[in-house]
């Protein structure tokens, strides 16, 4: 069949111009970071490839045999490309080599030496492409036979063994190492807690640490010690520290005009004259409990805690006993003071003593005594009673003689007696202050200070069971040794002077004693090497007179600004029979020797 065919159809006709504009487009969009890439790429090509370098390295220099001992080696390299670094340990080992990591990288190596000698460590690194470091002298290692370094005995660690809360306080210690390591220390506090470890120190030093309490008890210290090579000293005993609540005020009252007599403590009152009457304040609060008026000025006063109050007037002595019984007993009127012992009361007058009964007031004896001089005679911790005339004397209870020492040309008239000597000042009116001591011989030293003293009247001094002699004078506290040597002396700052001259001897060693200052007097504490450890501000600007109880209270009275005081001074109790000894009633304190 035929039939017409229509036309051929031609060739399709594209049009390009969306298609190249399209090209165009999308290459000007990404140009920018092709040319980049290409750019850093061609840097990257002229910059030579830097070699990777140790940055950081440590481990021990001095090894043990056999002992693993671990390196630390950082690796860094300045392109942050990866990294790989090996330890050749010297000793024919094959090397230690660590695995691929992105710089900086960190290896820890362990390794042991088995024989004795001295060895060089290197460390070798490289990059991941190609670039590798010079073999680096990482340390040199000495295998040897160590032992730990040596523990810190009690004869080379130093602290102290009482002290407040909230306060802080340096211990120590000397460590030594018998390789010659450096060693550092590590306190345990025995509240739970130990210090972080202190400096890396030369063997031979002293390294000290401080550290605080905040609950009061008593603490167990010790120290341990570390060497360079790892090795620890088992702990070592330092102190068991006292630590004690803080020393504060705990009441304080006006008066209207406190007399000579100091502040005397018997049971659970403090009596103090105001005005010329005897008041009789509570002991926890300074509350009024009652008050004494008598015939006459009260001239003295001493007291006890088992005893009781005994005051002298011009003609009279009166006591308050324990029990609650008054007595009042006529006395000469020459008489100045008397002084308390365990039964009885010795009243002095110009050439002999009297002797009554603590209980009733009744005379036990009458002692004749010649060139007395009116002073004071002293209770001493042998049962004996010493009082001064042309000389030094000592008696028996019953007042039989039995003993006299020579004294010095000017006759010490305030004077203490202590377990093993004497100590005394005497008066002298507008010169120097001058300490003797003496002894069985008579006076063994003197010391003369070239201070005025605090008052005319000659304030007594205080011995230690120590032996040491302590004085103060208005422009110091000083403390002599047995022998008469100065140990030390403390010094008020600028505006501040002394105000008690017979300070209260603590248990420790360690004083209390009124300071005066420029508008607030104030109640310090020396510890037992002259360092001042506290102090207590008080209302009145001049504290005078203080007794220590055994209940860590100093109780006191202050002239200006009158007023009496009560301050807990931290002084731990002393353990049986201790307490009241080495105290003295010499004067005006009050305080007597026992039991």
């Amino acid at each position: 069949m035929g039939g017409t065919r229509g036309p051929e159809p031609g060739p399709v006709r594209l049009d390009r111009k969306p298609v190249v504009r399209s090209i165009i487009l999308t290459m000007s969009r990404y140009l920018p970071a092709v040319i980049l890439a290409l750019t850093l790429g061609l840097l990257s090509c002229l910059r030579p490839n830097a070699e990777p370098q140790v940055a950081y390295g440590r481990g021990s220099g001095h090894v043990a045999p056999g002992s693993v001992y671990e390196y630390r080696v950082v690796i860094e390299d300045r392109d942050r490309d990866s990294v790989q670094c090996a330890v050749d340990w010297g000793d024919g080992t094959p090397p230690a080599t660590g695995e691929w990591r992105q710089s900086p990288a960190e290896y820890v190596f362990g390794h042991s030496w088995q024989e004795l000698g001295r060895y060089r460590v290197y460390v070798t690194c490289r990059d991941n492409r190609g670039a590798e470091a010079a073999p680096f002298l990482f340390t040199w290692v000495s295998c040897e036979s160590l032992v730990a370094p040596t523990a810190p005995t009690v004869d080379s660690t130093w602290g102290e063994e009482v002290g407040f809360v909230g306060l802080r306080y340096r211990f120590g210690a000397r460590v030594s190492d018998p390789n010659g390591d450096k060693a550092r220390i590590q306190f345990r506090w025995g509240d739970g807690t130990e210090s972080e470890w202190s400096r890396w120190a030369r063997s031979g030093d002293r390294v000290t640490l401080s550290k605080s309490w905040v609950l009061t008890g008593r603490f167990a210290v010790a120290v341990r010690a570390e060497d360079k090579t790892g090795l620890v000293s088992d702990w070592s005993p330092v102190t068991t520290i006292a630590m004690l609540a803080a020393p504060a005020l705990r009441w304080e009252r006006s008066l209207d005009e406190p007399g000579g007599v100091m502040p005397l403590w018997s049971g659970n009152e403090l009596v103090v004259t105001d005005r010329g009457a005897v008041v009789r304040l509570n002991l926890q609060n300074g509350n009024l409990l009652g008050e004494y008026t008598g015939p006459g000025a009260v001239r003295h006063g001493a007291a006890s805690e088992a005893a009781g109050v005994f005051l002298r007037e011009e003609s009279a002595a009166w006591g308050f006993t324990a029990g609650g019984q008054n007595w009042r007993a006529q006395v000469p009127v020459s008489g100045l003071a008397m002084a308390l012992g365990p039964a009885l009361l010795w009243v002095p007058e110009r050439d002999a003593c009297r002797l009554l009964a603590v209980a009733d007031g009744r005379q036990q004896a009458l002692v004749a005594v010649p060139d007395l001089n009116l002073a004071a005679p002293v209770a001493g911790p042998d049962g004996h009673w010493y009082c001064i005339g042309d000389s030094l004397r000592a008696f028996r209870a019953d007042g039989e003689r039995v003993g006299a020492w020579a004294a010095p040309g000017l006759l010490p008239v305030e004077f203490a007696a202590g377990p093993a000597g004497f100590a005394g000042v005497p008066l002298c009116q507008g010169c120097e202050v001058v300490v003797f001591g003496f002894d069985s011989t008579g006076v063994r030293w003197q010391q003369r200070l070239g201070v005025q003293p605090i008052t005319e009247t000659p304030i007594a001094p205080v011995i230690g069971p120590d032996r040491r002699v302590y004085a103060a004078t208005r422009d110091s506290v000083f403390a002599f040794d047995r022998d008469g040597r100065r140990r030390w002396a403390w010094g008020p700052g600028a505006g501040e002077h002394v105000t008690t001259g017979t300070p209260c001897l603590g248990s420790r060693g360690n004083l209390v004693f009124g300071l005066a200052g420029e508008e607030a007097g104030a109640l310090v504490g020396l510890d037992s090497t002259g360092r001042e450890s506290w102090r207590v501000s008080l209302g009145t600007r001049a504290p005078l007179g203080i007794v220590l109880a055994p209940d860590s209270v100093v109780y006191g009275i202050g002239m200006d600004d009158a007023a009496a005081f009560a301050v807990y001074a931290a002084e731990p109790p002393a353990p049986d029979p201790c307490w009241p000894m080495y105290r003295h009633d010499a004067g005006q304190t009050g305080r007597v020797w026992g039991p």
